[in-house]
């Protein structure tokens, strides 16, 4: 994990979505990791893809953080700024809504 964000940091996007790929199997496959392991790792993968380019597969991520954590603020509000830049309008506001309910004081939001 430490690596990716080195990695991260250095603007090697590629090198830690690859870095954190295999952190995060290895954390489906132990049972030390817990889920707040997996969404922070889904989080961070869903941000390095979407400094890639790669809008769908950043998607992804943070629809799977909501499926484990379907109050995640910081997920709904990337998962609808990424559904707005592939013109997802509707669905974009979903996401919004949600993220507003959760935390009606939060500037980004609005």
């Amino acid at each position: 994990y430490g690596l990716a964000e080195c990695l991260f940091e250095e603007d090697d996007f590629a090198g830690a979505v690859a870095t954190m790929d295999v952190a995060l199997q290895q954390m489906m496959g132990s049972t030390n990791a817990t889920p707040a392991d997996q969404v922070s790792a889904r989080r961070f993968m869903g941000d390095a893809l979407e400094r890639l380019g790669r809008v769908a597969e950043a998607r992804q991520q943070f629809e799977a953080v909501l499926v484990m954590e379907p109050r995640d603020v910081y997920s709904l509000v990337k998962g609808g700024q990424l559904m707005s830049q592939s013109g997802g309008g509707p669905a974009a506001l979903s996401y919004f809504e949600s993220a507003l309910k959760r935390a009606p004081r939060n500037q980004t939001i609005v």
